[in-house]
């Protein structure tokens, strides 16, 4: 395996928990995303890993492994990517650092977000 992690825990979201994991042959800090539903798993590498762009994460792998939990095994599913230094859009929001920076930074910054959606819709 090119991966591993100590499971340390970053985030989380609607679909699972994303932790921090490493990979070995890149050398670089990874975020992997522990995923519950498999449909969504496959679906959503199928459509990032399609995806080549500055603006939008790079995802690297995906991959299922059998664990134990209640007692019983169980599919969990993973999917690896680049890791994003930084707050996330909730943190910044609750922080209230949107209007901490100038009208020019916010534009920026909404102009990266439209490009990062526009590619995602082109490539369909």
């Amino acid at each position: 395996m090119v991966y591993e992690g100590k499971s340390s825990h970053i985030g989380s979201g609607s679909f699972g928990n994303v932790l921090k994991g490493w990979h070995v042959k890149r050398k670089i800090k990874l975020a992997v995303k522990k995923i519950a539903d498999f449909k969504m798993n496959l679906n959503e590498y199928q459509i990032l890993k399609r995806l080549d762009d500055p603006h939008v994460v790079e995802v690297l792998d995906c991959w299922t492994t059998n664990e134990k939990g209640l007692g019983r095994k169980r599919c969990v599913h993973y999917v690896a990517m680049s890791f994003v230094k930084g707050k996330t859009f909730e943190q910044c929001r609750e922080e209230r650092l949107f209007e901490k920076n100038t009208v020019s930074d916010n534009v920026k910054l909404v102009v990266q977000l439209w490009m990062a959606i526009f590619h995602c819709h082109s490539v369909n």
